[in-house]
């Protein structure tokens, strides 16, 4: 089974969200969750994130940041 892709946007809650992103992997780590985290750095990157990691083959995403992020 391929590794979990997380999707993290540092942008997220006004730009609080930065200083989450050691959380965000430690939590995933806590969980034995197999895992590549990629931090987003503009508006609509996770876009073409998440169709790169479909055609790599992961078979969950997860989206580590707000609606946006998620809408995305």
């Amino acid at each position: 089974m391929k590794k979990h892709f997380v999707i993290f946007n540092p942008a997220s809650r006004g730009g609080e969200a930065k200083d989450d992103q050691n959380l965000v992997g430690q939590t995933v780590i806590d969980n034995n969750v197999d895992f590549d985290l990629v931090v987003t750095e503009e508006i609509g990157q996770a876009i073409e994130l998440t169709k790169n990691a479909v055609k790599a083959g992961y078979q969950w995403i997860l989206a580590a940041g707000g609606d946006g992020t998620v809408n995305e």
